[in-house]
């Protein structure tokens, strides 16, 4: 073993040992703090008694807490080294700079924009502003220690810049320094004392300091108790007793301490643990994990970073974290729903259960950064298709295997897609392999397609790479090996033959010893010739392979692609269909109609054929016109279920999977919410609970930069340059007309098409609307408007509206509101924080959905510590709207700030959600402005 970490360790133990000393520990810890102590002597190899080991490892007189002392002690950050100061040419070169990397924090390009903002930094170091925004990115990274260094650098430049105080205390409340995130965010405050996010976050790293340094003053039975944390859920103050989904609470186990095993065996989260890991073959698994037999064989204790790198110790810990307190009992069914269906096979299943078919898609890595953006809008797009996963194609060895594992982490956390992830052999050796695996463990995806690979560009023959596998059997082998049972695994089938088989019966007994290894589905090559397909899927039935088949279906987009691919792979194509393509090749639209019917017909075909397939894996090309006319070819219709399993995009990450409960604020930007909760330890299931101290990021940490340049603004929006223009723009994206607006990341929800009349109206009226919805009365989950969640439930909502409006407006409108709507509830903020409420302490649910066989679910809440949290990145994204213009329209960039500085943000709930008045909430603003309310809506003019 290493010196290093024998010196490390003797210091651990040193310093347990002056602490069992000088009176620090309790009595009743001071076994536990032994036994720890003699476990670490015993697992290093060193003895404070030795004279050759104290010689050795020794820092004396120095110690550990006096190190640490002195690390605290030194400067935070050395000055920047003097240097000529920037030239207006250089200033003029670092804003550039600076704004393209905000661009890239928009687009999530951190890497990039930490590259920009670097670049700004040595044109014009003596800006805060670019080693804060550098700050930023890093922790968008996870680099903390990175982020911990510019956020100081930053206030080394300007000591008044709050927002690096912000970004400083994000850092290190993420970097575990709770003490001094406190301290950071104290600072902060002393600046800009009317900033809500800062306020929320010193709240939540106060809560964590008394966590974590008298822990040990927490009772068994409170560490225990669910209910007494199972209404906080939020990473501010879970997570620390048993009860939070921590490791369940032993009797005598102190800070630091060993639990008795009495009491472990006497635990029932702990035996019900244990008997789990016996019957799904967990146990077999962990004593045959390398890591643990390397420690019982006097190998040494792996640090906690090996540790929980290892899949199988980490599905061991995960396993202990549900086993006690509100992590597993506070769990809904309806969240238990949710994470259910996340494998293929699962998914296949459930189709087949309820009598539907199911389709998914596959898409191909783009080359450039903007075919990125332009695949995402449109997998935006092709999700309300109904795929019941994606899955995305791997480069030959590692070609595109990070933008690969970057699709899957984003297609789970932002977009809500379940993915199958490729993974081939060619190139890749074991290491690679391991490192594609773990990246799609911790992102939550839990399928994978093994395949051996094409040979790499240029070369015709395929070789095994040097260290990695020759066949997918082998690689199906290794990831049961590794990880068990916690992926389904896909394998290639070919129906019209391997094309290095010597004989159909050869390729099919290879075929069955991949099944045989643990593969759980088959993905088929494309094909044309249904007969073909039927007769290879019924050999593969005859060889007693019954897992389920995805036939790979590749509609037909236009003559020449199509040839083009055909010829590529060989593919058998029908004389029948050359010769009625033949006569149309040069007509687009006829060739894919065509296509369109001969591919439906071809598949409507072999699901008829009794080979228990339903359903079809269809190559998109990254293309969606040719799934979508095949889909309603086949009468292929999506469900709420799997479009819109909640009202809001779900986060398919391991954490947020069981996710049910959101403020509404962030409906059209739910990729912020993601942000700004990223930290998080435990996300609300069931209901949103205690948020008198709720754990909003940083807002500054955020890629708040709108994903528009000066350019796009000028084409979205044109050149507003009254207060007028402005309310026509809101009006019109109410009906439809224009694409966008800097708080909506995402298109109109089509509920809102019930009230965009009265909508448009409001925003003429000068009050610009934001965020809606209206309200629904015990609509069917299969509403094709508003329906959402399983199948034969019921969903209910209150009308809401939200918007700026200047203060004249406010008052009267509050006044109103008081005296038609005595139901409603509202609250109202200006941009420095002064807030003026009705609405009672406590979150106001305003949709909730009631299932069979679960519980009443809210997804989504008013809740008025969360509002104030949005308020600030609201009135952010009007300032960066107006930034777009400072240099095309001057005019236009101060009338949209003085929008942000003057203007209320209002959000007003309807509780009467039962009033079958569709126009009632918006009754009180009609009588303001001596108008009439109607759902009918008026045509707007082209012009600003």
């Amino acid at each position: 073993m290493a010196s290093a970490q024998k010196k490390v360790a003797f210091q651990i133990i040193s310093f347990l040992n002056a602490s069992l000393a000088d009176g620090s520990i309790k009595e009743d810890d001071k076994e536990g703090i032994e036994v720890a102590s003699q476990c670490i002597s015993e697992a290093f190899g060193v003895d404070l008694d030795k004279a050759e080991d104290k010689a050795a490892y020794s820092i004396e007189p120095e110690s550990l807490v006096s190190l640490l002392q002195k690390v605290q002690a030194a400067p935070a950050a050395a000055p920047v080294a003097e240097k000529k100061a920037a030239t207006a040419e250089d200033k003029a070169g670092a804003e550039k700079a600076k704004s393209t990397g905000n661009q890239l924090m928009a687009k999530k390009d951190y890497q990039g924009a930490i590259k920009a903002y670097g670049d700004a930094i040595e044109l014009d170091g003596e800006n805060a502003v670019y080693w804060s925004n550098r700050a930023a990115a890093h922790s968008q990274l996870q680099n903390h220690s990175s982020a911990i260094s510019d956020a100081r650098q930053a206030l080394v430049v300007d000591p008044n810049f709050s927002k690096a105080y912000s970004r400083l205390g994000h850092a290190l409340f993420s970097s575990g320094e709770y003490a001094d995130a406190v301290e950071a965010y104290e600072k902060g405050l002393e600046l800009d004392p009317n900033n809500a996010t800062m306020k929320s976050s010193l709240a939540t790293a106060k809560s964590r300091v008394p966590a974590a340094s008298n822990e040990d003053d927490a009772s068994p039975s409170e560490d225990a108790d669910a209910d007494s944390v199972a209404t906080n859920s939020r990473g501010a103050g879970a997570g620390a007793g048993a009860g939070a989904g921590g490791f369940p609470g032993f009797p005598g186990m102190g800070a630091g301490g060993m639990p008795d095993m009495a009491a472990m065996m006497n635990n029932p989260a702990i035996m019900n643990m244990a008997q789990q890991m016996m019957a799904n073959g967990g146990l077999e698994q962990l004593m045959n994990n390398p890591m643990l037999q390397r420690m019982m064989g006097g190998g040494g204790m792996p640090d906690m970073n090996e540790l929980m790198s290892d899949p199988t110790m980490r599905r061991m810990a995960e396993q202990f974290r549900g086993a006690g307190g509100a992590g597993s009992g506070a769990d809904s069914m309806f969240s238990s729903y949710l994470k259910k269906m996340v494998k293929i096979s699962e998914k296949i299943a459930q189709a087949q259960r309820d009598g539907r078919p199911w389709w998914s898609f596959e898409f191909f890595p783009p080359k450039t950064a903007d075919g990125w953006v332009n695949l995402y809008d449109r997998i935006e797009r092709m999700k309300l298709l109904g795929p019941v996963f994606v899955d995305i194609t791997w480069g030959a060895g590692g070609a595109t295997s990070e933008a690969t594992t970057a699709f899957v982490k984003t297609a789970h956390a932002e977009l809500g897609l379940e993915t199958c992830m490729h993974l081939t052999c060619t190139n890749m050796p074991v290491e690679m392999i391991d490192t594609a695996l773990k990246e799609a463990y911790d992102s939550g995806c839990r399928n994978i397609l093994a395949l051996r690979g094409d040979p790499p560009r240029g070369t015709e023959e395929w070789k095994a790479t040097e260290g990695g596998f020759n066949h997918a059997v082998d690689l199906v082998r290794h990831i049961r090996k590794k990880y068990g049972d916690y992926f389904d695994i896909g394998i290639a089938g070919f129906p019209e033959g391997h094309p290095g088989s010597t004989s159909p019966e050869e390729e099919m007994r290879h075929f069955k010893i991949k099944v045989d290894a643990g593969a759980n589905i088959i993905f088929t090559q494309m094909f044309y010739d249904a007969d073909v397909f039927i007769d290879w899927a019924r050999r593969v039935r005859a060889a007693g392979i019954t897992i389920p088949i995805a036939p790979g279906i590749m509609p037909i987009q236009t003559f020449a692609a199509f040839k083009r691919r055909t010829d590529f792979s060989k593919t058998i194509v029908p004389q029948k269909l050359w010769d009625m393509l033949e006569p149309i090749k040069d007509d687009d639209k006829a060739v894919r109609e065509l296509g369109t019917k001969f591919v439906a017909d071809m598949c409507k075909k072999i699901m008829e054929a009794n080979l228990g397939i339903d359903g079809l894996h269809i190559y998109t090309m990254n293309l969606s016109r040719g799934t979508e006319m095949l889909l309603e070819e086949m009468n292929f219709v999506a469900t709420s279920d799997i479009v819109k399993p909640l009202p809001w995009r779900l986060s398919l990450t391991s954490k947020r999977r069981a996710e049910t409960t959101r403020p509404i604020f962030w409906s059209n930007r739910q990729r912020s919410y993601i942000s700004r909760t990223q930290d998080w330890d435990e996300f609300p299931n069931g209901r949103w609970g205690d948020q008198s101290s709720p754990a909003f990021g940083d807002l500054d940490g955020l890629a708040l930069a709108l994903p528009h340049s000066p350019s796009d603004a000028e084409k979205i929006w044109g050149l507003p340059q009254t207060i007028e223009d402005i309310q026509t723009l809101f009006a019109k994206f109410c009906q439809g007309q224009l694409s966008a607006l800097p708080w909506s990341d995402q298109p109109l929800a089509s509920e809102t098409t019930v009230i965009s009349g009265p909508l448009a109206q409001l925003n003429l009226d000068g009050f610009l609307t934001i965020n809606s919805q209206p309200r629904v009365d015990g609509a069917s989950s299969t509403d094709e408007r508003h329906g959402w969640g399983p199948r034969n439930g019921y969903v209910y909502q209150k009308a809401y509206l939200e918007f700026f409006a200047p203060p004249d407006k406010v008052s009267k409108l509050l006044e109103l509101v008081a005296q038609t709507a005595p139901s409603a509830t509202y609250h109202a903020v200006t941009k420095k924080g002064e807030l003026r409420t009705n609405t009672p302490e406590g979150p106001n649910a305003v949709t909730w959905g009631v299932f069979p066989g679960a519980e009443v679910i809210q997804p989504t809440v008013v809740d008025s510590q969360a509002f104030l949290a949005w308020k600030d990145e609201a009135f952010e994204l009007g300032n960066q709207w107006a930034m777009l213009y400072e240099k095309s329209s001057p005019k236009s960039a101060e009338l949209i700030r003085n929008i942000c500085d003057t203007y209320y943000l209002v959000n007003i709930v309807y509780n009467d959600f039962r009033d079958s008045d569709e126009l009632a909430i918006f009754r009180p603003f009609a009588t303001l402005t001596k108008g009439s309310p109607t759902l009918e809506q008026k045509p707007l003019g082209n012009g600003n």
